[in-house]
Order: structure tokens, then sequence, then C-alpha cells
């Protein structure tokens, strides 16, 4: 009798974890948002392919613009991204582009060594890496060796991890159908990895950044951190894809109390690490958000990272196709509102480059154009209300026409 006990228990529980895992081995659509990345780099992106491949979270998504790297350098590049990602994570993509890929180089956003949870508590979009990875044995070590007793539960279990979710079983049915049939469409990387920002910063926003916030490192476990980042180094030694750390800029440099620990770090293994905006004045067009480029500061990072990975891999820059790029560098804006008048003016770096730049702009209001106009050379826009919207967009669309790259400046402004 007890024998019968313990088989229909054993059996119970062998079902229970058979069923756990056919209904949440799909991916919860909380983390599949952004699997693309990944999904095309193990499914669509040939092996051995790319030149130099792009390392980071949201940072290196809205920094490095392969389209500008790829055309100065004449070399393939992509930008891979994971949301929040750190160091930790990044050393086992690391691993994966240098067994897949094969790269000259790869390029680790440095933002990854400070930003992002810390080892011990992945979060949902994180897991989109794991996700896309293809059923291996190598990927049931990677996911031991990354992952908690209790992350590896929610990873396999996500649908019965919350207690919300046991109350709508149906739910949870047509997402794991969904997911699985998601696996199944063709996987595209638009821009490949890049996603441009049209709209940067304005002054009522600037007024709420605190630049003297971080006068100490925020990062209680910094020295986790550099661990890792040393393991990373040591995965390098050896390989003959070249390891480079590039910082993207930030309005309000959060971790500059933590870069001395970082720079002897780096100082010790001789590791490359290049901060972008060294020389570049920080300004409300050229970021997003105090912690994100806009398209302008993009197309200037982007030109900078082609010049460091010149340096560094001795790729030859093509200098027409810079010299057209940098046309679009422009350095601020500038916007006065008198009565119903409007000017608004962009400041270039090179005023000689806007001879050869069109510069479409639009008024829009309850987002329906209400005037457009095209000009070359024109980076002042003067335009009068019959009577002041509460609200307006204003577009501008440039365009140098030696080539078919466009930069777009999206500008929403509210009256008090």
């Amino acid at each position: 009798m007890k024998k019968i006990y313990w088989t229909r228990l054993i059996l119970f529980f062998a079902m229970l974890t058979g069923f756990g895992f056919l209904f949440n081995f799909a991916p919860k659509h909380e983390r599949t948002f952004s699997s693309d990345y990944w999904r095309y780099f193990y499914k669509d992106l040939p092996k051995s392919s790319m030149d130099v491949v792009f390392l980071g979270n949201s940072h290196s998504q809205c920094t490095f613009i392969p389209e500008i790297i790829d055309s100065i350098l004449d070399i393939h590049t992509i930008n891979l991204y994971t949301p929040s990602e750190n160091i930790h994570l990044a050393k086992s993509q690391y691993q994966e582009v240098l067994a897949n890929q094969n790269p000259q180089a790869v390029i680790i956003e440095a933002s990854s060594i400070f930003i992002g949870n810390d080892e011990i508590e992945k979060r949902p979009a994180q897991y989109s890496f794991y996700d896309s990875m293809p059923l291996s044995l190598k990927k049931v070590q990677t996911l031991f060796a990354d992952l908690t007793i209790k992350e590896l539960a929610n990873y396999y279990f996500p649908f019965i991890a919350m207690h919300t979710d046991w109350k709508t079983p149906a739910k949870q049915f047509k997402e794991f159908a969904n997911a699985a049939a998601s696996k199944n469409t063709p996987v595209t990387l638009e821009n490949m990895g890049y996603t441009q920002r049209k709209d940067p910063l304005q002054e009522e926003e600037l007024k709420k950044v605190d630049f003297d916030e971080f006068n100490t490192c925020p990062n209680p476990d910094l020295g986790s951190r550099l661990k890792t980042t040393e393991q990373v180094f040591k995965i390098d030694q050896g390989h003959p894809s070249q390891l480079v750390f590039i910082e993207a800029p930030t309005l309000t440099d959060k971790y500059r109390a933590c870069v001395s620990s970082t720079d002897e770090l780096f100082q010790t293994y001789g590791k490359p690490y290049h901060r972008l905006f060294e020389d570049v004045k920080p300004a409300m067009l050229l970021y997003n958000d105090p912690d994100h480029l806009s398209q302008f500061g993009a197309i200037i990072a982007s030109i900078e990272t082609a010049r460091i990975l010149s340096d560094e891999l001795g790729y030859a820059i093509d200098p027409q196709v810079l010299a057209y790029y940098e046309s679009y560098q422009f350095k601020d804006y500038t916007l006065v509102e008198d009565g119903n008048r409007l000017e608004f003016s962009l400041i270039p770096f090179d005023q000689a480059q806007l001879e050869s730049l069109d510069f479409t702009w639009e008024v829009l209001v309850k987002g329906s154009p209400i005037h457009k106009e095209t000009r070359r050379g024109g980076t002042i826009f003067v335009y009068e209300f019959k009577e002041l919207p509460e609200k307006y967009m204003l577009r501008v669309t440039i365009n140098n026409p030696a080539g078919d790259y466009e930069l777009v400046g999206e500008f929403t402004f509210i009256e008090n």
C-alpha cells in the first residue's frame, strides 16, 4: 500500500512538473518586447558576419548608430540591447557573441558596470536573452550559472510564480499559444539595433536635473561588479577579438564618484576605456532625457565611436562619408516666443556646413500639420500663429542631399 502511495505521489509531482514546463516554456509577454534583439542574433544573423558587436542597455541602444559607423569605416556592426543590462548579464552575452560571431571587436557600453540591478536580482526583460538562446546543454549550464534557485523557478514557471496569474488560467493558455506561435514568425531588427529618439530635452525638463546630486558612488555592490568585469577581461585573454569599453554620455554623470576604482582596474589590465563627449558641451538638444541621447547627440557619439574604432583596430576612415555625417552635427537650440510669434533656431558646430542641408519645418496642432516649408540652409524658423494654441509640436527634418540619411527633431511645447 505504501509503495502504491509513494508511486502515485511521485507520479503526481512528475505530472505537475511536466505541465508546469509545458505551459511555462514560452516567455511571458512582459519579457518578450525586447527579445527580438537576441532572437535575431540567434535565428537570422549569419554566423561570423559582424565585424563589431555592441553590448549594453538602453544607453547603448540610443548612442551607437550602426548605419553611420558602418558607412564611415566600411564595416558591419550590430547594436544588441537588453533593458537594464548590468555587467553580470553582459558577461554571459559576451561569451555568446564570441562563440557565434567571432568579431574583430566587442564594444561593451561601460554604464553596464554601474547601471542595472545587482547580480542576485533579475528583471523580467533581462530573461529575454535566456529565452532566445537555443535549447541546449549550454543554455541549461548558463541558466544555472547565472540564476539563483528562486530565479530559476521564476524562469521556468513564470505563469505560476505570481498568485494573480493563478486566477486567470485562460489568459495564461492564450499567452502560451501566442508566444509559441511568435517563435515561428520572421524576426527583424530595425536599424541593426539603434532606436531613434526624436524628441530632445526642453528647458523645463532641464531645470529638474540636479547636477550635484551624486557626490558619492551609488553602488554598494561596486566590488562585485568590478569582480565580474575582471572575469570579462579574463574571458578576453587569448581571444583574437578585441574588447573595448565605451561610456555613453549622460547629463547627470551619476557614477563619477565610482570612476577612480574603475580606472584603476582598467589600467591594471591595460584595457581600453573611452568616454564620449569629453569635449562636447552638455546641451538640451543632444539629450532625449538626462540619461539618454537624442538622435542629434547619437550622431555625434557615433562619429566619435567610429574614430575610436579606427584608432583601436586600424579601420580606415572614409573622409567623404565622415564629412557627410559631420554636416549633421548641431550644438543646441534656442526658442523665443513673443506673443503669437515663434522663433526657433538650431546652432550648428560649423556654419559653413549649412549650405548643403535641406530643412523641412512643420508645425502640428493636435497631431495635424498646419504649416510646412522646406528651405536650403535655413536653421532659423519663424512662424506666427493666428492664436497661440495651448499645445503644439514643431518638427524639423534635416537632410544632406548627397545621401539619404535624415535627422529628425520633434519639440512639443505646452503653454502655461
